[in-house]
Formats: C-alpha cells, structure tokens, sequence
C-alpha cells in the first residue's frame, strides 16, 4: 500500500538539495513533488486528507453509541416493565436511541475533522505562501519511516504520514 509523507520547508530555495538528498538513498524522483503554490497544496491537501473527516466522524459515531445507547436501554427497560410494552417496542426504542446516537456523534465528529483538516491546510498553505515550500514523498509502507526521518534531517516541519 502506498503512503504519502509531507512537510513544509521553510525555504523553496532549499527543495533542490532535500530533492537531491532524497534521491541519493533510493526514493525515484517521480516518488518526490514539490509543491510551491499555495492553490495547489490546498488542492493537494485537500484531496488527500479526506480520510481525517472520515476518521473524526467514525469516532464521533462510536462516542455517539456509548453516549446513546445506555440511555436507550435504561429508556427501553423502563418502557417495557412500567408501560407493559412488548419486547418489540424496547429494542425499537434502544435501535432509536443508538441511531441517534449514530448520527448525532458523525455530524459533530464530521465537523470535528473538517475544522482540524482546515487548520492543517492552513498551516502548509501559509508556510507556502511565506516562501517555503511543500515536500510530498510517495512510498510505501516499508520506506516511510525513511522518508520521515529524511526530511526531518532536512529541517522539514510539521511531517505528517496519510494514506
């Protein structure tokens, strides 16, 4: 499977050597891009980072559940032995209650991970913006600790691994 790792140089002027660098321990040139507009790291970071959302709002879902769903079984417990509703009913209400749960922590979690994915954007579009420029390795599993500790080596900051 393949990764991307990325990280903001604080000098465009300096991406040659990090390229240069990168290439002497192995890493294909076409594995390396150099991003230096701030349009196009926005594009890239936004079509690569989706899966931050994706990730807030799954957690979002399972905090929903835990939340939701004791309620939901005290909720259905009590219906079912005061009101002397059918077992139907009370899994009917526990299912309404864990669905609320579902949705309610995947819409918060959803804007949980899209206020986070906007901040990093933000973060490598600015740095861009300032003159640096936006490292992006393509490699896979059993190089990405490489290309991390490469471009630490380089003063790259701010080095993230995404899918």
């Amino acid at each position: 499977m393949m990764k991307t790792v990325i990280g903001l140089l604080p000098r465009s002027e300096d991406a040659a050597s990090t390229i240069n660098n990168i290439t002497k321990v192995g890493f294909a040139e076409d594995e390396v891009r150099v991003l230096t507009n701030p349009h196009a790291v926005w594009e890239h970071l936004g079509s690569d980072q989706h899966h931050l959302v994706a990730k807030y709002a799954g957690w979002g879902a399972l905090i929903g559940i835990a939340i939701y769903g004791p309620f939901g079984l005290a909720a259905s417990t009590c219906e079912c032995m005061f009101f002397s509703y059918s077992l139907a009913v009370g899994i009917g209400i526990l299912f309404a209650f864990i669905v609320a749960g579902v949705a309610l922590g995947a819409f918060i979690g959803s804007f949980v991970g899209a206020g986070e994915l906007g901040n990093i954007t933000h973060l490598y579009t600015e740095g861009v913006r300032r003159g640096g420029a936006l490292m992006v390795v393509r490699t896979n599993d059993e190089l990405v600790s490489k290309a991390v500790n490469i471009l630490r080596q380089e003063s790259v900051f701010g080095v993230k691994i995404s899918q």
